[in-house]
């Protein structure tokens, strides 16, 4: 049993409202990614396919995330470039059309990952798609503090 749960301390606001800084939620590990619905919460590692290519991580690539399931394979995700914080905007102009927006269709095995929080985070909209292999399990339950 010790294996299969998880307790992890949310750290940053980007689940805000759901969650907050200093939450603690209870993830179960061998979740089968199969099972997951646009809605859930889940924990991933944002940098699979680095480690899979043996490549450097990128600087968010230091801790797991906690973030919602937004899109599932086949989803088409429409991305609007005014749901970016300033760095990312002008860092990531170049990839959205001249109204802003741009599209993203969710490969095979993959899933599109957001926070909660509106505006910026970092999530699915600035690395991507998460491969399944990526995915570490589910939240099930917000810890009492």
């Amino acid at each position: 049993i010790r294996n299969c749960f998880l307790i992890v301390i949310i750290e940053h606001g980007s689940m805000t409202p759901t969650l907050q800084p200093g939450d603690r939620v209870l993830v179960i590990r061998f979740w089968p990614t199969s099972w997951l619905k646009k809605g859930n919460i889940v924990l991933f590692w944002p940098w699979v396919n680095t480690i899979r290519y043996n490549a450097e991580p990128k600087p968010f690539g230091v801790i797991p995330y906690v973030k919602r399931v937004a899109g599932l394979p086949g989803d088409i995700m429409v991305l609007t470039i005014d749901d970016l914080d300033d760095y990312h905007k002008n860092k990531l102009i170049h990839s959205y059309d001249n109204y802003g927006k741009k599209s993203v269709i969710v490969p095979k095995n993959h899933f599109f990952v957001r926070g909660d929080f509106p505006i910026g985070g970092i999530d699915s909209r600035i690395f991507g798609p998460v491969p399944k292999e990526g995915i570490l399990g589910r939240v099930i339950l917000k810890l009492p503090n």
